[in-house]
């Protein structure tokens, strides 16, 4: 019986395509064990390879298009500390200090305490927030060890938002 692929949302390409690109990483694990990035970079360099046009080729194109992957994980790391009062133990959170938000149909990042003083941004970053709960929800629903983080997270999300309906 053979697997069944499918994007996740932002993916850039639709479920027949990750359907195919699943197959292929899937067959590859198969044949080396542990497949690594540079392991599908290696099986995309073949024209054949279904996700061959995934890829850029051209180095010039590509080292550009490195570095704005390279600045994007700069800004998606840096953390701010803060120091949460629940309770009554005060403990150190470290939260993202930049948010990438539409802005006035622009996108790109804007410091967190500015993204939470505007409602239009705010709801964003809590959308956000709430489609990763779900997807993390999604992802580990079968692990009975997480039952009961699975269970709070029904009694704060309704069930339709955690289906997506």
């Amino acid at each position: 019986m053979s697997k069944q692929f499918e994007a996740s949302p932002g993916a850039g390409f639709n479920d027949e395509q990750a359907n195919i690109y699943g197959q292929r990483i899937h067959t590859l694990s198969q044949r080396v064990g542990v497949v690594t990035p540079h392991d599908v970079v290696n099986d995309a360099r073949s024209e054949d390879s279904p996700y061959h046009d995934r890829f850029e080729w051209d180095d010039a194109k590509a080292g550009d298009k490195y570095r704005i992957i390279q600045a994007r994980h700069l800004i998606n790391h840096i953390v701010e500390v803060k120091i949460v009062r629940n309770k009554c133990e005060p403990r150190r959170v470290k939260v993202r200090s930049i948010v990438n938000v539409i802005d006035r149909g622009q996108q790109g990042y804007v410091p967190l305490h500015k993204a939470m003083k505007t409602k239009a941004l705010r709801d964003q970053v809590v959308a956000r927030a709430l489609n990763e709960l779900r997807g993390w929800r999604e992802r580990y629903a079968i692990y009975d060890e997480l039952a009961k983080i699975h269970e709070a997270l029904d009694e704060v999300i309704p069930d339709e938002e955690i289906d997506g309906n």
